[in-house]
């Protein structure tokens, strides 16, 4: 399928890599793949207590450079697409200049950076290291359990950004809020309606926060606010990852009149009049069907879900255009006895993420909700003066003949625990350019790939 592309070793990975499940915390397959390289190749490689791969070429010291990557993906697919994610391969195709895969999240995020590293690694290039950590993308759980010991380099090379010619130098730091409001179960049996939002983007929740896309879970929850006096909720159910606007969503109920439908059509038609130019797919369906039981803090739950939160909060006062704070309403699920709704806050400032976390609590708590906010990740500090970017723009601007962008970024990435695990780490992330990541409309740019990999290929030379 990719054999015709440049760079060819990469892009061999990168298709072997995409027949493998790797959702995070379902990273034993990917894993094996690396191991089996290594060995094949007579490198060195450790595997530590969390299932991080570190492989060393040549005698690494603490001038070495350090690729870095992380083995999970996102998984997500659309609702009308057969595929399981523990077994199925995914279905990758190329369109134009872009690669995508078929009803599902590519894994470009972070494949890309994976493949690009183990081609590196056949490289005739040395002495250098590679990372590779697991569950990055659901609680960076293997940059947080990392044996720093195994890592002898201070020059990091993270992989993992989605616009070629920009270089990261900063990230911001983030945490969770999980609500459940507890609820019963009462018995009623009938008729009732079923509304299912979906055809929304979605997309990255840090990256793409500031798109003005819209939020199943909150639009739904204003549709069904808009004749809550009328109905009795029967089920909500909507969103999935914590790291991805949520794209669907699902509500059912009993109705007293038929006006319903109309009020709930007739705002449908305002709310796609107001997301005319930015969500063209999104789609409502309303169907009757037969349903089971009402929950009796269903109208709380419709105001708890309008009141809680969502998107920027604030912008950067020191970078132009950069979010500074953010939260993203991820999902909400009914669970036995308790609907378990998840918030996921960004922000580059400690004390703004706080103040978000504790709106939240508060506004949580106002409807005698439980809240658990378990102990965030760190936000990664710009050093524009650092030897690392100063030597990076110095080839990239000889490689292309332009300078690349330095900024920041508003999601989380690896850098900022690996920053505090490895004390004297300088380092820097890029990567190629990949749209919609965390999405199924998510596609990798095939010619900024192999502007990616060769500008890493001299960057390394340069460090070595």
């Amino acid at each position: 399928m990719l054999e015709n592309l440049e760079p060819e070793r990469l892009w061999r990975h990168f298709e072997d890599i995409s027949k493998i499940p790797r959702c995070s915390g379902n990273e034993s397959g990917i894993r094996e793949y690396v191991v089996n390289f290594a060995r094949s190749k007579g490198l060195v490689y450790r595997v530590d207590g969390a299932g991080n791969v570190v492989i060393k070429k040549g005698e690494v010291s603490n001038t070495c450079p350090v690729l870095q990557a992380h083995l999970d993906m996102v998984c997500e697919k659309n609702s009308d697409v057969q595929h399981d994610f523990s077994k199925d391969p995914l279905d990758i195709y190329i369109d134009g200049e872009w690669v995508k895969a078929r009803g599902t999240t590519l894994g470009a995020d972070n494949g890309i950076g994976v493949a690009a590293a183990l081609s590196l690694l056949e490289e005739d290039l040395s002495p250098f290291e590679v990372l590779l950590t697991v569950d990055e993308e659901t609680g960076l759980t293997g940059a947080y359990n990392l044996e720093p010991e195994l890592v002898d380099g201070r020059f990091l090379l993270n992989l993992d950004t989605e616009e070629e010619g920009v270089f990261i130098i900063g990230c911001a730091g983030g945490g969770d809020s999980i609500i459940r409001l507890k609820t019963e179960v009462e018995e009623k049996k009938g008729t009732g309606l079923r509304l299912k939002l979906s055809g929304l983007k979605g997309g990255h929740s840090g990256m793409d926060i500031n798109t003005g896309r819209g939020n199943a879970i909150k639009l739904m929850a204003r549709l069904l606010l808009s004749v809550i006096g009328e109905i009795e909720l029967n089920s909500f159910e909507g969103g999935d990852k914590r790291n991805a606007i949520p794209r669907e969503c699902t509500a059912s109920f009993f109705y007293r009149d038929e006006n319903v439908k109309e009020r709930i059509l007739s705002l449908w038609e305002d709310i796609r009049e107001e997301y005319r130019s930015v969500e063209t797919d999104m789609s409502l369906e309303m169907e009757e069907v037969p349903l089971n039981g009402v929950l009796t803090e269903g109208r709380d739950l419709v105001k708890l879900l309008i009141l809680l939160p969502h998107g920027v909060i604030s912008m950067s006062r020191d970078i132009e255009g950069l979010v500074q704070t953010s939260t993203n309403l991820a999902s909400v699920h009914l669970k036995e006895g308790y609907v378990e709704i998840v918030e996921s806050s960004r922000s580059s400032m400690e004390s703004e993420l706080s103040h978000v976390r504790e709106v939240i609590r508060l506004t949580s708590e106002m409807f005698h909700a439980e809240v658990e906010q378990p102990a965030g990740y760190p936000a990664w500090k710009p050093q524009k003066d650092s030897m690392l970017v100063k030597k990076a723009s110095q080839v990239y601007e000889r490689l292309f003949q332009r300078k690349p962008i330095i900024t920041a970024i508003h999601a989380g990435l690896e850098t900022g625990v690996l920053g505090k695990k490895i004390p004297g780490l300088d380092m820097i992330s890029f990567g190629p350019t990949i749209k919609n990541p965390h999405s199924p409309d998510e596609r990798v740019h095939i010619p900024s790939v192999l502007k990616f990999y060769n500008f890493l290929k001299e960057l390394v030379k340069e460090l070595i």
